[in-house]
């Protein structure tokens, strides 16, 4: 049986993550000059999210968490990144292209929510232990390999990371 470690450095790295997102997000509300290539950086950190979450953050809680809250949690992502496949076939312009960009960011916010608000609470408060430091270690690190495949650089290690969004829970 793994034993209990503190919940804060796996949670505050995909925090973190989150708030990176929700800038990059509020960031093409802006005018900007280069939105198609703010759009493409943004389904990057999308798709490196979705990853990091289904192969690392996932497994590791799954003994702590019922099957159907897994499950769910784990199924958020799917119709964001089908919504992200279809803008790739546009114009990065028009009605369309917003509607389905403001859906995806939609879908987002509450994927957000639905974490800060229910499993992270829930993996805090969980009896079955999870070692939460190794999983912030082998997230940073997969996260660093799949930005860098995915954007085609070698990325360097940078462990600076920004305050943790709060989100109002109701």
């Amino acid at each position: 049986m793994e034993t209990r470690t503190n919940t804060a450095p796996a949670l505050s790295t995909l925090r973190a993550h989150h708030t990176q997102i929700l800038a990059m997000m509020a960031d093409l509300g802006s005018p900007s000059q280069n939105r198609e290539a703010l759009v493409r950086e943004l389904f990057v950190e999308l798709r490196v999210h979705s990853i990091l979450e289904q192969q690392l953050l996932f497994p590791a809680v799954s003994r702590s968490l019922s099957h159907d809250r897994t499950k769910a949690a784990g199924i958020e992502f799917y119709p964001m990144l089908a919504l992200m496949l279809e803008l790739e076939q546009m114009n990065f312009t028009g009605a369309q292209f917003e509607q389905t960009l403001a859906d995806i960011e939609q879908r987002f916010v509450g994927h957000v929510t639905s974490q800060h608000c229910h499993l992270f609470p829930e993996l805090s408060s969980s009896p079955a232990g999870v070692d939460l430091a190794a999983l912030d270690h082998r997230i940073e690190e997969r996260k660093i390999e799949l930005n860098a495949m995915l954007t085609g650089h070698t990325a360097v290690c940078s462990a600076t990371q920004s305050s943790p969004q709060h989100t109002r829970c109701a």
